[in-house]
This record gives C-alpha cells, structure tokens and sequence, in this order.
C-alpha cells in the first residue's frame, strides 16, 4: 500500500504547488503532518479528541460563548459554532487549532445513544443477544450508568481540526467538511 511520503512525492512530481492537503483524523499523525510541511505542504485535518486536543476542546465548548452569531459557520447542510486558537501539534508543528460544536449532532448523538440504550435494556430484559455490542458500556445489567451517559455527552458535537496555515475558521471548517467537493491545487506550469 501506498503511504504519505509516496503520494507526496508524486504530487510535487506532477507539480503541485501552494497546496494544501486535506485529511482525515485517521491520517493526522504528528509524523505525517511533519512529512507534509517538509515537503512543502499545508495541512487541514482532523484530530483525534484525546488528551490535550480533547481538554481544550470540552473546556472551549462547556466554557460557553461559543454557540453565538460571531462563531457561527453555515456550511450547506449544517451548522457549526468554531472558535480558532494558536496551537502546537507536536514538536515542530506549529498552526490553529479550530474547536467545532454542533448543536444538532449533539441532539442526534444524545438521542440515538439513548434510544440504542433502551433497545439494549429490551434485549436483555428477553434473554436476547444485544445488536449494538458497544452500548453496553453504559449499562450494568438492565441499569443504566448515567455517570458513562454524562460523561459520553461531554463530547457530544464536538470536533477538533488542526491547520498548519492561518485562514478564517469559515474556510478551515469547510475545507475539511466539504472536502469532497474540494477543487484541484495550483500546478506549477
């Protein structure tokens, strides 16, 4: 299988200049971000909420003011509250890290949690194999912990984007959510 360095590689062979990569939380390693700005690429990605991406983004979100009209982010067919901060993804990669809230994600999350949970509780209660093996994290037996529930809520809605360029978190946002519709970079003639 191919990796990072080899598409890089073919990318500046066929002369892509002034880009800018976009990608995923299963590709944003430290390693790969580097490699990236090493060989002259920017870089939007998601990052994993875990550790210090996943403090700063609950304390942004739970600390308020983010879900007001100045953070808004209207993209076509949701909304996201962002607030874009100065931040160091490792050693040597210096950028923005953009904390994202969705209100309505957050709703459908909680919902769906709650409803898989019942569903769960159903089978249990009929001596049936439960289907969504995952949710049984939050029960003990046909007893929900709530303090699991609560705690899963904390995350809810909430996404972490990392660039290594300064743009508006307008553009970061719809780069990375949109990137299916991304257009092709500049190529050098």
């Amino acid at each position: 299988s191919r990796t990072l360095p080899d598409v890089l590689i073919d990318l500046k062979n066929l002369g892509f200049v002034e880009s800018t990569l976009v990608w995923d939380r299963g590709v944003s390693s430290k390693i790969n971000i580097k490699e990236a700005k090493t060989a002259g690429f920017d870089v939007i990605c998601g990052l994993a909420l875990k550790g210090k991406v996943k403090d700063i983004a609950v304390r942004t979100v739970q600390g308020g003011h983010i879900a007001t009209a100045q953070n808004r982010v209207r993209l076509q067919s949701t909304t996201f509250y962002a607030k874009k901060m100065p931040y160091r993804h490792g050693d040597n990669n210096s950028g923005w890290l953009t904390v994202c809230f969705n209100e309505k994600q957050k709703q459908e999350t909680k919902e769906r949690r709650y409803d898989e949970i019942d569903a769960a509780i159903g089978q249990i209660t009929k001596k049936e194999p439960v289907k969504k093996k995952g949710i049984l994290k939050y029960l003990d037996g046909t007893k929900i912990r709530y303090d699991r529930v609560n705690e899963a809520e904390k995350y809810d809605g909430i996404s972490a984007i990392f660039s290594t360029k300064n743009l508006p978190a307008q553009e970061i946002i719809k780069a990375y959510f949109e990137k299916h519709k991304a257009t092709l970079p500049k190529r050098s003639e």
